[in-house]
C-alpha cells in the first residue's frame, strides 16, 4: 500500500508540454485580445477620429470627442452582457466548445471591424466592438477556468499565471502596433493583426481535450482519464486517483447553480464574493487609468508627447517582469499572502502618486512629474506580480465546479462594469476637477475597502497534497 500513498506524494518536477502549450493557445484565444483591445483605441486615436470624421462628414471636435467615447465604451458594455453568458456556455457547452465558440466570435468581429473601414461605417465599426467585447468577456471567464480545471494542483497557480501574462503582453503589442508611426491611418491593419493571433488557437483548439473535472461532473470517467493524461503526464494508475478525487467532489455536489441562486446559500454566496472582491482590487487600484489615460497623465506632468509615448511602452514592459517574480512565489508561499502583500504596497504607492500629481499641479516643477514616472513604474510591477493574475483565476480555484461558472460570471462582470463606468466618467470629472483629486477619489477608498475585506474574509485557495482517501486507494488499486 505504500505505492499506493506514494503516488500522491510523486510530483511532476515541471509540466508536460503539452499543458504549457494548452495554456498558450487558450490564452491566445482570450487573454490576449482582452488585453490588446484596452490599448489600442487610445494609442491610435487620431486614426480612428479621421476616420469618424471622414466617414460622417464634417464634424466639430466637441461633435467627435462626444461620440468617441461612447464607441469605446461599447466595448466594455459587450463585456458585461457577455459575461452573463459564461456559466451557460461552459455548462451547456462544456469548456472546450465554448472556447472554440468565443474564438470564432472574435474572428467574425474583427472581420467587421476591417470592413467598416473599407466601406466607411462607423456604425459597422461600433456593433463590432459591442460584439468583440461580448466575446472576450467569455472567453476571459471560460479560458482561466478551462485552464485551472486541467492543471495538476500542486503547478496550477504557474500553469493559471498564463493569462495574466498574456494580457500583459499583448498591452506591449498593442501599444507598439497602435502608434501613429507604424499603420498610419489605415487602423484595420491593426485588427488584421489580431486576426493573425486569433488563428493560433481556431486550428489548435479542435485538437486539446475536454476539462477532466468538466467530463468527471458529466460521468464520463474514460474521457477524464484521457484527459487527465494528457495534461498531466503520468500513468493510468496517476489518473485514477485525480479522476477518484473529482468524482468524490461531484458526489458531494448538487447540479450546477445559476448567476442568481448562488447567492441563495451562505456557502455558495462566500467564495462567488470572495472573487469578485478580488477582482474589484484588482481593477479598482488605478489599472484602468494607468492604461487608457497613462500616456496623457505624463504630458500633464512635464514630458513631451513622443517622450510620454515611448515612455508609455516602457510602464507596459515592466508587467511581464511582474508576473515571472508571480511565478516564483505563488506556488511555494501561496494565494493569499501574496495578493495582500502586494494590495497594501499598491495601497502605498497610490498614496504617492496622488501627492505626487499635487505637487506638480502646485508647483509645475519637473522633479514631481519624473518622482511620478518611477511610481507609475513601481505600481506597474506590483500590480502584476499580486492582483493582475491572480484575478482572472482565483474565483475557479475558491468554487467547487457546480457554482464555478456562476463565480466566473460575477467575477466578469465586476470587471466590466467597473472599467465602464471609471472610463466614462473620469474624463469628464478631469475637465472639472484636478487630476490627483479625481485619482485619490476614484481608487484609493475603494482599494482601502477591499484589502480589509479580503484581509478579514479570503482564504487560501493554494491546495494542499495529501495521502489518499481509501475511496482513492480502492480506484486505484
Amino acid at each position: 500500500m505504500a505505492d499506493v500513498d506514494s503516488l500522491v506524494d510523486t510530483k511532476i518536477d515541471s509540466p508536460p508540454n503539452r499543458l504549457w502549450l494548452s495554456a498558450l493557445i487558450l490564452s491566445l484565444s482570450g487573454a490576449f485580445h482582452f488585453g490588446y483591445n484596452l490599448v489600442i483605441t487610445n494609442a491610435a486615436q487620431g486614426a480612428f477620429m479621421k476616420f469618424l470624421k471622414d466617414s460622417w462628414g464634417e464634424m466639430s471636435a466637441d461633435e467627435l470627442n462626444k461620440y468617441w467615447p461612447i464607441i469605446v465604451s461599447l466595448l466594455y458594455f459587450g463585456g458585461i452582457f457577455g459575461a452573463f453568458y459564461i456559466r451557460i456556455a461552459a455548462d451547456r457547452l462544456g469548456r472546450k466548445r465554448a472556447i472554440i465558440l468565443t474564438t470564432v466570435g472574435q474572428t467574425v468581429s474583427c472581420l467587421m471591424s476591417i470592413v467598416s473601414f473599407f466601406v466607411s461605417s462607423p456604425h459597422i465599426y461600433a456593433f463590432s466592438r459591442f460584439l468583440l467585447g461580448f466575446f472576450q468577456s467569455m472567453a476571459v471567464g471560460i479560458a482561466p477556468m478551462f485552464l485551472s480545471e486541467s492543471s495538476p494542483s500542486h503547478i496550477r497557480g504557474r500553469i493559471s499565471l498564463s493569462t495574466g501574462l498574456f494580457v500583459q503582453l499583448s498591452i506591449v503589442v498593442g501599444s507598439i502596433v497602435a502608434m501613429p508611426q507604424i499603420f498610419g491611418d489605415a487602423w484595420y491593419n491593426l485588427y488584421v493583426v489580431e486576426l493573425i493571433f486569433l488563428l493560433i488557437p481556431l486550428i489548435s483548439l479542435p485538437f486539446l481535450y475536454e476539462s477532466p473535472s468538466y467530463l468527471a461532473a458529466k460521468g464520463s470517467i474514460d474521457s477524464a482519464l484521457r484527459s487527465i493524461i494528457f495534461y498531466h503526464g503520468g500513468d493510468q494508475k496517476k489518473a485514477l486517483s485525480v479522476v477518484a478525487e473529482l468524482v468524490g467532489d461531484d458526489n458531494d455536489e448538487e447540479e450546477t447553480v445559476g448567476i442568481w441562486k448562488v447567492f441563495s446559500e451562505r456557502r455558495n454566496r462566500e467564495p462567488v464574493i470572495n472573487g469578485c472582491m478580488v477582482m474589484l482590487a484588482m481593477i479598482s487600484s488605478g489599472i484602468v487609468v494607468i492604461n487608457g489615460y497613462a500616456v496623457s497623465i505624463l504630458v500633464q506632468v512635464g514630458l513631451s508627447l513622443d517622450v510620454a509615448a515611448w515612455s508609455n511602452i516602457g510602464i507596459s514592459v515592466l508587467p511581464i517582469i511582474g508576473c515571472l517574480l508571480s511565478s516564483l512565489f505563488i506556488d511555494r508561499f501561496g494565494r493569499r499572502p501574496l495578493l495582500l502583500s502586494t494590495l497594501f504596497l499598491i495601497l502605498l504607492t497610490n498614496l504617492s502618486i496622488v501627492i505626487l500629481m499635487y505637487l506638480f499641479e502646485s508647483t509645475q516643477n519637473l522633479v514631481y512629474g519624473q518622482f511620478l514616472v518611477v511610481a507609475i513604474c513601481l505600481y506597474a510591477l506590483l500590480f502584476s506580480t499580486g492582483p493582475s493574475p491572480l484575478s482572472f483565476f482565483i474565483s475557479a480555484e475558491l468554487c467547487s465546479h457546480s457554482i464555478r461558472g456562476s463565480a466566473m460570471t460575477w467575477a466578469n462582470v465586476t470587471n466590466a462594469v467597473y472599467r465602464a463606468v471609471v472610463l466614462a466618467i473620469f474624463p469628464p470629472l478631469v475637465s472639472l476637477y484636478d487630476t490627483s483629486t479625481v485619482y485619490f477619489l476614484l481608487f484609493l477608498p475603494i482599494s482601502l475597502f477591499t484589502f480589509i475585506f479580503l484581509y478579514i474574509r479570503l482564504p487560501e485557495t493554494k491546495p494542499e497534497i495529501g495521502p489518499l482517501t481509501e475511496q482513492e486507494k480502492i480506484l486505484v488499486e
